[in-house]
């Protein structure tokens, strides 16, 4: 208690101040997203609290334009406690606003990834029943595009705001009191062992994440920066984690819809940004691009994807020893932490677990591993989907005798490409539905820009006329971009090994 406490004082939280504001606004908002922000803009009214490309927002604009478009949608579109909310699109404000708003009605949010394909997002509407979908502008959505649950409505994000901007009337002084709610979930659907999207929810409590809180704060020492380029999209995890903890600490962030290397180095040059959080790809394209712009930041996060080590050296040699790597999962959350020291003496760690978290590794027999003996991740916190049982991650790997964890592959065939999960034998499935595809294998290869990228190859029936062009003409609309294969090849016949199974080398070569 000793130790959170001389953390905290680094920030205003623990000042009385600090205190009341938070205690006040769980009182009128109840548990939820919501408390944060107007924590924060109690805590830091008149500070930027985001930037974009084109429009910078204060503290206290973020709280009243979420407050504002929270009323307006319970008046109009009579969204209530409880009812299920997709949220999808790019890092915009307009995103920001309507999760926000979203948790102050007390829904149960559900964020989706920009990247699924229409034919993907029908999956799941007809599977969770949203009672609204929100979207950004930049992909055309009606009811005819996902026409499964009637009565799901399908709004635009921007639209809302704009027309919440314009009746302000719809917000009066007394009416914050009354919708305040404790919000049931917040939900990020991730790909599940079979590669179908599997919802990862967790209910609002402070003591689930103030572990984890403090923990992060203090290793990475959060309280020394000011400014933070979020660039992992917030319908990650690990974007939205990043965006509440931000704000609570009342940092400047900087959010881009999309990642451009050029764009990002531009604005870390021009800002003098301090801190950054990433998937490896993102840093790897902006050294690339120009090294020099990224001189002012001082911390580097990188999360959401393994961390090569021939990548790690160049950041090192690059930019000196700034770069932290994180390792989790939607399910299980932030789970352990290597520090730039840790990662000079043990390139390939994921660091040790963070305070309140349990990590055993089991074997085939579910039998615990010695020390350095492969198995599977099997994790337990607080913060977890389920904070009562063990959770298989799908992840191999071991601890050393120091106590560091390291990942070996998985259990499973997926990949990560980019920072995003990936299965080969769900491009297969999707595949073999083409009728002039007699056969496929789906495998992966390795690729320098995003770390694996897949390889796929078809025998077409007999009397079918395909060819490249024309599968991924029409795997567009029936995959998410990141399925899409990096390579196709057709053949008569697949090579095969001396037991009568696909040769993976054989394939690669192909």
């Amino acid at each position: 208690m000793k130790e959170w406490i001389e953390i905290l004082s680094k920030t205003k939280l623990l000042t009385p101040k600090g205190i009341f504001s938070l205690l006040d606004s769980l009182r009128l908002t109840g548990v939820n997203l919501f408390a944060i922000l107007h924590t924060a803009y109690k805590l830091y009214p008149d500070k930027i609290a985001i930037t974009t490309t084109d429009s910078t927002y204060t503290y206290r604009e973020l709280f009243l334009y979420s407050w504002q478009l929270a009323c307006w949608l319970k008046q109009n579109e009579l969204i209530t406690r409880k009812q299920k909310i997709a949220i999808t699109g790019e890092n915009s404000p307009e995103l920001i606003f309507t999760i926000f708003a979203s948790a102050l009605l007390g829904a149960d949010i559900y964020l989706l990834n920009a990247q699924m394909s229409h034919l993907q997002l029908m999956e799941l509407t007809d599977r969770f029943n949203f009672h609204v979908f929100f979207h950004d502008d930049d992909r055309s959505y009606s009811n005819d595009s996902i026409p499964i649950n009637k009565n799901c409505r399908i709004l635009s994000s921007a639209k809302c705001f704009d027309s919440s901007r314009k009746q302000t009337h719809a917000c009066k002084a007394k009416s914050f009191r009354m919708i305040g709610n404790n919000f049931n979930k917040l939900v990020v659907l991730t790909s599940g062992s079979t590669g179908a999207p599997t919802a990862a929810g967790r209910k609002a409590s402070v003591n689930n994440y103030l572990q984890v809180f403090i923990s992060l704060f203090k290793q990475l020492k959060l309280y020394r920066y000011e400014s933070l380029y979020l660039a992992p999209p917030l319908y990650h995890g690990f974007g939205i984690a990043t965006l509440c903890i931000s704000l609570l600490l009342g940092k400047h962030t900087f959010i881009s819809s999309g990642f451009d290397a050029t764009g990002a180095c531009r604005l870390i040059s021009k800002h003098k940004i301090q801190v950054m959080t990433l998937v490896p790809l993102m840093i790897q394209r902006m050294i690339e691009q120009d090294a020099g712009a990224l001189s002012s930041l001082e911390c580097l996060i990188s999360g959401g994807a393994p961390l090569p080590v021939f990548l790690l050296r160049n950041i090192q040699q690059t930019l000196g020893d700034k770069l932290y790597n994180l390792y989790g999962s939607s399910e299980v959350g932030v789970c352990t932490l290597a520090t730039p020291e840790d990662l000079k003496h043990f390139p390939e760690t994921i660091g040790k677990p963070l305070q309140g978290v349990k990590i055993k590794i089991l074997l085939s027999d579910k039998q615990e591993a010695p020390v350095e003996t492969e198995g599977e991740l099997c994790i337990r916190c607080n913060w977890s989907t389920n904070k009562h049982k063990w959770l298989q991650t799908g992840d191999k790997g071991y601890k050393n005798k120091q106590g560091y964890y390291f990942l070996t592959g998985r259990i499973d065939n997926m990949i990560v490409s980019g920072g995003e999960n990936v299965y080969p034998s769900e491009l297969e499935a999707i595949l073999r539905q083409h009728p002039g595809i007699r056969d496929v294998i789906v495998i992966s290869m390795d690729d320098a820009e995003f770390g694996k990228r897949l390889k796929t190859i078809i025998i077409p029936t007999s009397d079918s006329i395909l060819n490249e062009e024309q599968v991924m003409h029409w795997l567009k609309g029936r995959v998410s971009r990141y399925q899409m294969p990096k390579i196709i090849r057709l053949t008569d016949r697949f090579p095969m090994n001396p037991v009568g199974k696909p040769d993976k080398e054989a394939l690669l070569k192909l």
